[in-house]
């Protein structure tokens, strides 16, 4: 063979090999376990034998009944990110708006293709850690079938309206949970597993009993908004699951303070996750703007940095992965090694010793950022290799299926459910790249107008539980005459024709009918529900005044929707009683004092409150194209409106509401965050040993 010959055959080397000699790659398995093991486990944690009676079949059934129920069921008119199938749209078909959007819009993700996503994952992760997988997949199909109608768009609305209104917050994991007890979803399974098997012995149904209570605490502690390390679960009594079910309705922020009982209920938090993260970025590739143009057409280089860890995951490229963790941990320290020398009294040697690591960092980050141009090389290359059409979908399917193979590996034989610390940390840069480039500009344009119309609707079905007497039978008689609220009779069926009566503005449509119907029955077949809605209300409206006494001081930000409305309505007269209090209004007597003359004040409109957090609830249960509908009818939002504002915002517009920017605020890139640390001592050991 010629020198010639020699050369041409180095020319067409396979450019990923020339990268892998340039960084030393060795092509071993990252942990010691054979990679056909990875994603089988023989091993039974101790959960697996909670509900030791029960029969996969059991709780198959449950999940049946689960599936059949007209709470799940509405959840494929419920949106992710807002869809076709989700939304009103005009026949007249003003603006060509349908030529814009009939494309790949069917295709994506609703709630309900959401959840059975998440079952699905959570299953293969449970099998892979040995836990109880039918406890996973049940807790994992109704995780959201709480939530309101478009997505968290919707929850922040309505969550805002009733702090508006003095009655609570809207937080859809609490919502789940009390949905499948007010409309009876878990009773009818439980009913359906006796009619299966009516011999069941008394510690069989005390078992089947106690299902319902983790089954709603796995939905209600789902939330993995703030999810960064390992979850680990949390012995609760019956007594501590209803306490944390009613303080999420009652206290600002609750929810995020919760644990699991169960390690199954750990396991859907990052499944939830997961799952999403995969249908942002193939949702990101479908949708449209207001131009037509798709949100994303390829990965940028920021993709494909992290894409190229992953994909080194993949590949079980261990030294890329051990410079890669090198990098983030150093920079860790180092950022604190700052943070505590600025927390000391500084002497001229700490100056110095902080401007030498800042110096240090710089150097250290500018490596780094040599080694992800490398990374995006290598991404560049891997994707080369996967067929053009398919790349957008298969890509985010390899990606998801590395975070489900990293999290079984290192949630195996561990007391919690967690992933390696550079997969963790990889795992939420990539959620926060999609908050970043994706989710902001999935929303429709009329959405900023749905906060003041959803809560002119909520006033209109407030005034109706009034009138009806609904909101005045959730009130316990004590309480009644505590108030002096006037009697009333209470829902009869002479108020559907009150209802249909124009002077009742109610005309047009009959949802204060169902409305009606719905709490009627509520009392009727399960009051102590009924109960709970006023004994939430008011815990609430104790816990609301305290907030806005801080918004008033100065001593808190608010954060919610219907700004304007809210500064005007309530803020501005606590400044008032402030002004005429002077200085003694900061001290702890005198706010003290003037919670206890604000709540006074308020509870003298109890019943409203009660009756606008019924109404909140109730619209929390729609669908998208319910409330739109209903919107459309009272003349609340115009159908001009809706064809002029239809289209998605484009990139140039650079539109981001609150919720995105708190997102972003929280996973900013700062790639050297604590994340990246192992959660224990032991695994820092164990890492170590496997030469990370």
């Amino acid at each position: 063979m010629s020198k010639e010959d020699v050369e041409q055959i180095e020319v067409k080397e396979d450019k990923l090999d020339i990268i892998y000699r340039h960084v030393g790659y060795k092509k071993r398995n990252l942990y010691n376990k054979p990679s056909k093991e990875s994603m089988i486990y023989k091993g039974i944690s101790k959960y697996a034998t909670k509900f030791r009676f029960l029969s996969d079949l059991h709780l198959s059934l449950m999940e049946k009944a689960i599936i059949q129920s007209p709470a799940f069921q509405r959840t494929s008119q419920k949106a992710m990110n807002t869809n076709r199938a989700g939304t009103v749209i005009a026949t007249d078909d003003e603006v060509g708006l349908k030529d814009k959007f009939k494309d790949t819009e069917s295709l994506i993700q609703t709630r309900q293709t959401h959840m059975v996503e998440v079952a699905n994952i959570a299953e293969i992760i449970s099998k892979g850690i040995g836990t109880n997988y039918s406890l996973s997949r049940i807790m994992a199909i109704a995780h959201d079938i709480g939530h309101t109608p478009y997505g968290h768009v919707g929850e922040r609305i309505l969550s805002s309206c009733a702090r508006l209104k003095n009655c609570g917050y809207i937080i859809h994991p609490a919502m789940g949970a009390d949905v499948l007890e007010r409309e009876k979803v878990i009773k009818n399974g439980m009913d359906t597993i006796k009619q299966a098997y009516p011999d069941l012995d008394k510690e069989e149904s005390d078992e089947i009993r106690q299902l319902q209570r983790y089954i709603m605490d796995g939905i209600l502690c789902h939330n993995g908004e703030g999810t960064v390390g390992k979850i680990i679960p949390q012995k609760k009594s019956k007594k501590t699951m209803r306490n944390q079910l009613r303080r999420s309705f009652t206290q600002k922020g609750y929810d995020k303070k919760l644990l699991p009982a169960t390690i199954e209920g750990a396991i859907i938090r990052y499944a939830d996750i997961i799952a999403y993260t995969r249908s942002d970025l193939v949702d990101g590739f479908r949708q449209k703007d207001e131009n037509g143009k798709k949100i994303m057409k390829e990965f940028n280089d920021d993709y494909l940095a992290l894409i190229g860890t992953i994909f080194a995951r993949e590949n079980n490229f261990n030294k890329m992965l051990t410079l890669e963790q090198s990098f983030l941990t150093e920079l860790y320290g180092l950022s604190q090694r700052i943070k505590k020398l600025d927390k000391k009294s500084k002497t001229k040697e700490d100056g110095i010793e902080i401007q030498r690591t800042k110096k240090e960092i710089e150097f250290i980050h500018a490596k780094y950022e040599e080694f992800c141009k490398l990374k995006v090389q290598y991404a560049k290359e891997f994707i080369k290799k996967i067929p053009k059409g398919e790349r957008k979908t298969k890509i985010p399917e390899i990606i998801q299926n590395v975070f489900i193979k990293d999290l079984i590996e290192t949630s195996r034989d561990n007391n919690g459910i967690t992933m390696s610390p550079l997969m963790r940390t990889t795992f939420f840069a990539l959620r926060e790249l999609n908050a970043k480039y994706i989710i902001p500009y999935t929303a429709r344009g009329y959405e900023e107008d749905l906060p003041y119309a959803t809560n002119e609707l909520v006033d209109m079905f407030t005034n109706g539980l009034i009138k009806s007497g609904i909101a005045y039978d959730a009130i316990p008689k004590k309480d009644r005459i505590k108030y002096n609220i006037p009697e009333k009779k209470g829902y009869s069926r002479e108020m559907d024709s009150i209802a249909a009566d124009p002077k009742f503005n109610m005309s047009g449509i009959n949802f204060e009918i169902k409305m009606f119907h719905y709490f009627d029955n509520l009392k009727k077949f399960n009051k102590r529900k009924l109960n709970e809605i006023y004994k939430n209300a008011f815990n609430a409206l104790k816990d609301i005044t305290k907030h806005d006494i801080l918004i008033a001081l100065g001593k808190e930000k608010y954060d919610g929707e219907l700004k304007e409305t809210y500064e005007k309505q309530k803020i501005e007269p606590i400044r008032e009683k402030i002004k005429v209090m002077g200085d003694y209004a900061q001290t702890k007597e005198g706010k003290k004092e003037l919670f206890n003359l604000l709540l006074q004040d308020r509870e003298k409109e109890i019943e409203r409150i009660v009756a606008s957090k019924m109404a909140i609830e109730y619209i929390a249960g729609m669908t998208d194209n319910t409330l739109m509908a209903i919107l459309l009818n009272r003349n609340i939002i115009s159908k001009k409106t809706l064809i002029k504002k239809y289209a998605r915002p484009s990139k140039e517009m650079k539109t981001k509401d609150a919720a995105i920017k708190a997102l972003q605020k929280s996973f900013r890139s700062d790639t050297y965050k604590g994340m990246i640390l192992p959660d224990s001592q032991e695994e820092l050991m164990e890492l170590q040993e496997r030469g990370l």
